[in-house]
């Protein structure tokens, strides 16, 4: 995680340096738009036995209700290429993919009970398998319109003139 750092941070300064961008507008519009139509969040526990694509609405669903905006799954995406193309692997769009899901999913994870009786009740669905492959590419199609290798290689260099 402590590798993202830089990258994150130069790709927050990217996304603030193109925000009058038409086509930035129309990608946060999308993923929000993405947010927005994946319907009501399952609970981790009913949630745990779906297919993988109502694992990925789900998924969707919970960032959502969470109040995570495309501009957020925007910002994990250039974070997660720029960092691959700093640090690699490079050849292997699946474990971008999977990167990509794995930050989204820490995001909103979890389901939370509280009860007078066992106090708080916490529920986790496992981030694994096909699903984060599927919400990853889900995720990157539409994100990877703006961030793609011309912003990717401007938020590498940015990071490498922060660092130095």
């Amino acid at each position: 995680m402590a590798e993202l750092g830089p990258f994150q941070a130069a790709a927050r300064r990217w996304l603030k340096a193109h925000q009058g961008d038409l086509n930035l507008a129309q990608v946060v519009a999308a993923l929000n738009g993405l947010l927005a139509g994946s319907g009501t969040a399952r609970s981790a526990q009913d949630a745990r036995w779906a297919g993988t694509e109502e694992k990925v609405r789900n998924a969707l669903a919970r960032l959502h209700e969470a109040g995570k905006s495309g501009e957020q799954l925007l910002l994990i995406t250039l974070t997660v290429k720029a960092t691959q193309s700093a640090l690699g692997p490079r050849a292997n769009p699946e474990f971008q993919y999977v990167q990509i899901a794995k930050m989204a999913h820490r995001l909103a994870s979890g389901t939370h009970v509280r009860s007078a009786l066992y106090g708080t009740f916490s529920r986790y669905p496992r981030a694994e398998g096909a699903f984060m492959r599927l919400l990853g590419q889900t995720i990157e199609d539409i994100a990877g319109i703006v961030a793609d290798s011309e912003a990717v290689r401007e938020v590498v260099e940015a990071a490498g003139r922060h660092e130095r």
